[in-house]
């Protein structure tokens, strides 16, 4: 049950499986990409008694700092078993700092845990200036949806495209 609870945050409608690799056959990884642009990354340790200090490198994409992170594991498999509080047996929430495109995760035995990760924000270069035109390039992510707007007095917006990247 908590399993098929944890992988509603996997992937949506409209996202992208990725490739996710691990270099040990008792810790898999499994990855999708939102169509908001947002990372999921699931790491399953399979071992059960081992913890994994898992070293995670992100390839292609820069996530914000700070992300979300759902995990199941003994403690609420035990809680489970003994008729605990709800509360006890169910998903652990947790926000994770230190996040970039690469960091570590220590995953306890026999535990699945999801990480959610937004997409860094994007940058505004200056490309060149005149007293009478600015050329700006949008620096972002590939495969992030961004909305482009332009305003002749800094209070109304207008939305003058939609772009999806295909390179930084």
């Amino acid at each position: 049950f908590y399993a098929a609870k944890l992988m509603q945050f996997f992937d949506q409608p409209g996202g992208l499986v990725l490739r996710a690799v691990s270099d040990s056959p008792l810790l898999t990884a499994y990855a999708a990409r939102s169509a908001s642009g947002a990372l999921s990354l699931l790491v399953c340790n399979n071992d059960s008694t081992t913890n994994f200090n898992a070293q995670i490198a992100l390839r292609g994409f820069i996530p914000e700092p700070a992300g979300i992170l759902f995990s199941y594991g003994i403690p609420q498999d035990e809680a489970a078993r003994t008729n605990a509080p709800t509360s006890a047996q169910d998903l652990a929430t947790n926000t994770f700092l230190g996040l970039g495109t690469n960091f570590t995760y220590n995953a306890q035995p026999l535990s699945m845990s999801l990480f959610t990760l937004s997409p860094a924000a994007p940058r505004l270069a200056i490309l060149s200036k005149s007293p009478n035109n600015l050329v700006l390039e949008l620096e972002g992510q590939p495969g992030v949806r961004y909305v482009l707007q332009n305003s002749t007095n800094l209070s109304t917006w207008n939305s003058v495209s939609t772009n999806t990247l295909i390179g930084n």
